[in-house]
């Protein structure tokens, strides 16, 4: 189980504090070297130079988070990156999977392409069906979960899709809101690989610092 982090929230709060510098640079060495393995950017709210400087050495293996609807000119633009993920305009689960062929049309490597599907067969079966290699799902009904029962259902739905999307050969991750205490029962789930920490991560690591923070995350793993 490896645990990346998502700059987006930096990005959303350079956005709303314009007065203050944020160096993504700065954050991601800071991030990298406190012990995530992953970053993970949005392409449509960093400037292109920005995330060109995420692709150098020293820094741990980068995703690109692509909206379905700037997919077409992003390929156009030879993205810098080791892997794409397209999610849907709004960030999150796509919903029309039918014409995922084009995705894989249309980069360069679909080995390096996944999607952001909800946990549901159909959907999965679309993925596996474009030749993508990943299929991403989505924590925030699990943490937002009104009650233990619903989280515990909800669990399940993810348990049943990582089932479902390992038969299909795809490789699985997840990404979106993820407490420290959520993370130890989806790092259970047999065949996810990856965890993509959100905005809890960030709040968390500006009050105590990014190594104290990931530092949290690995304990709550169950990692020295």
């Amino acid at each position: 189980m490896r645990l990346g982090v998502d700059l987006e929230p930096l990005a959303d709060l350079a956005h709303l504090w314009k007065h203050f510098s944020l160096d993504l640079l700065d954050f991601a060495y800071a991030a990298a070297s406190a012990g995530a393995q992953m970053l993970m950017a949005p392409e449509s709210k960093i400037e292109r130079t920005e995330l060109a400087l995420l692709a150098r050495p020293g820094l741990p293996l980068f995703v690109l988070k692509v909206r379905q609807g700037e997919y077409s000119r992003t390929m156009q633009l030879a993205p810098p990156a080791d892997r794409l993920f397209v999610v849907a305009d709004h960030g999150g689960a796509l919903k029309e999977t039918e014409d995922f062929a084009r995705f894989s049309k249309e980069a360069m490597d679909s080995t390096i392409l996944g999607a952001c599907v909800e946990a549901e067969l159909g959907a999965i079966k679309n993925v596996a069906r474009a030749g993508m290699s990943w299929v991403v799902f989505s924590s925030d009904s699990y943490a937002h979960a009104a009650t233990p029962k619903e989280a515990e259902d909800e669990l399940a739905r993810l348990s049943t899709a990582a089932f479902a999307a390992q038969k299909f050969g795809l490789r699985i991750a997840v990404m979106g809101a993820m407490p420290p205490h959520l993370l130890k029962p989806l790092s259970d789930i047999e065949g996810i690989e990856e965890l993509y920490l959100g905005t809890e991560i960030w709040l968390r690591a500006l009050r105590v610092g990014w190594d104290r923070a990931l530092a949290e995350y690995h304990a709550a793993l169950g990692r020295p």
